[in-house]
């Protein structure tokens, strides 16, 4: 499936620890599945790089895209928990080049479980003095 994955995140509560909110779409040509997740993430940072290990709990729906099928029929919404992390490089202060996200979604879809990976890269802009 492709699609896109939009974070906004607090990195600074206490230590290296921080919140991220989540969502993201993925499309196939008989399902589309949207997610929308929170929790904590931890990082750290080595040489150049930052590394950030997360949990994500949430909702998601998943959609069959069939012709004349409605944004709520067939449907089915569920939990969703991704478990993974990302590689930064900071280009400038407020610029960075996310090299890879990975994450393990677990979900169950109809009544059957629908684990998947997700891999993403993007670019990371950054508001505020940190």
């Amino acid at each position: 499936m492709n699609g896109w994955d939009v974070a906004i995140t607090l990195p600074h509560i206490y230590q290296g620890l921080g919140i991220t909110a989540d969502g993201s779409g993925d499309y196939s040509k008989a399902l589309e599945q949207f997610n929308y997740m929170i929790g904590p993430q931890y990082k750290w940072e080595l040489n150049r790089f930052r590394f950030v290990a997360h949990v994500l709990y949430g909702r998601a729906q998943t959609r069959v895209r069939e012709p004349g099928s409605t944004f709520t029929e067939p449907s089915d919404r569920q939990r969703v928990i991704a478990l993974g992390g990302e590689v930064d490089v900071p280009v400038s202060d407020r610029f960075s080049i996310r090299a890879v996200q990975a994450d393990y979604l677990a979900a169950s879809a109809f009544g059957s479980n629908r684990n998947s990976f997700r891999f993403s890269t993007g670019l990371i802009v950054k508001f505020g003095k940190h």
